[in-house]
């Protein structure tokens, strides 16, 4: 009898003992979680104001409060935040944040973000220079903190659509590492070069493929979109940098129209038979009609009678 007493206290005594373990535990994650929490629903009430521009401050606001945050965790959620909408906004109010994040995180990330962009959205002459360099010699040092390497130069030169550089990448290409030429293959370059020449910067690159896009013959486009990989991804990649949706301003750029009537000619095309289409295309045709949805409701109105 003594001897079960004995147990049952030992056992309650570690119960105890690991419950004590897991509030601890429990108290300290709730820490962590608190700030990833308050981020994330300043960050929706941010998003919810009925102004753009009132959006646009509260976001500056809310990411300059949590970038300087003591948990490390969160700091790093808001620069995530940051560094994945960049495209939609304005780094240089951050400047002087990002160089404090930088202190407190002991790393140049801030700063390399803050030269990246000031490179890609800087004058054409510049970053064609940049990208040349970079391909030709491995790297190039745009400030103290960041440096061009040749993967980026070559992604960047074939979404601005560089086709000057042609020359210079067929020289080198097989030289670049098997990783390189995996993810960057030489006809997805061409095929971005081909749609995108000519442009004044990445939005105008942009307009620019659909344009060219919606404007190919549509058996020609059919073919290429079934048996050209390197043209397919090009065109896969234009649909969903110019229909993505601002989530700051609101709206779509009307350039996406010129797609959702691609779509409807390669419907047309197939005679109405959507199994037909998507089985000669493969998935191609449902992930391009995807990423144009935020124009459909409109299409969808204008073409009400073709539907």
């Amino acid at each position: 009898m003594n001897r079960f007493f004995a147990a049952k206290v030992t056992i309650t005594i570690m119960l105890i003992t690991v419950h004590c373990w897991n509030v601890s535990w429990l108290l300290a994650s709730n820490s962590k979680d608190d700030a990833s929490m308050r981020l994330r629903s300043a960050l929706r009430d941010a998003i919810t104001q009925k102004s753009g521009d009132v959006r646009v401050d509260q976001i500056r606001k809310v990411l300059g409060g949590f970038l300087l945050i003591e948990d490390q965790t969160t700091r790093t959620e808001a620069f995530e935040y940051l560094y994945n909408h960049q495209r939609w906004l304005d780094l240089r109010p951050w400047a002087d944040v990002l160089a404090e994040f930088d202190k407190l995180q002991d790393s140049d990330y801030g700063q390399i973000m803050l030269s990246r962009a000031a490179l890609l959205s800087g004058p054409r002459e510049e970053r064609l220079a940049a990208y040349k360099s970079a391909i030709e010699s491995g790297s190039f040092a745009c400030s103290r903190s960041y440096r061009l390497l040749a993967f980026d130069a070559l992604r960047f030169a074939a979404l601005d659509g560089f086709e000057e550089l042609l020359p210079t990448i067929r020289d080198k290409y097989d030289s670049f590492p098997p990783s390189t030429k995996r993810n960057l293959p030489l006809e997805w370059v061409t095929a971005h070069m081909e749609l995108r020449h000519g442009a004044a910067d990445r939005d105008d690159a942009g307009r620019l493929a659909v344009m060219r896009i919606s404007q190919m013959n549509d058996h020609v486009f059919l073919r290429r979109m079934e048996e050209d990989p390197g043209f397919r991804k090009a065109v896969m990649d234009s649909t969903k940098f110019v229909c993505a949706v601002d989530p700051y301003r609101g709206g779509y750029s009307k350039d996406c129209d010129y797609l959702t009537d691609v779509l409807m000619r390669q419907y047309n095309l197939a005679n109405g038979d959507r199994v037909k289409l998507q089985d000669r295309s493969g998935d191609w045709f449902q992930s391009m009609e995807h990423a144009c949805e935020p124009a459909w409701p409109a299409w969808k109105e204008i073409n009400a009678t073709r539907l």
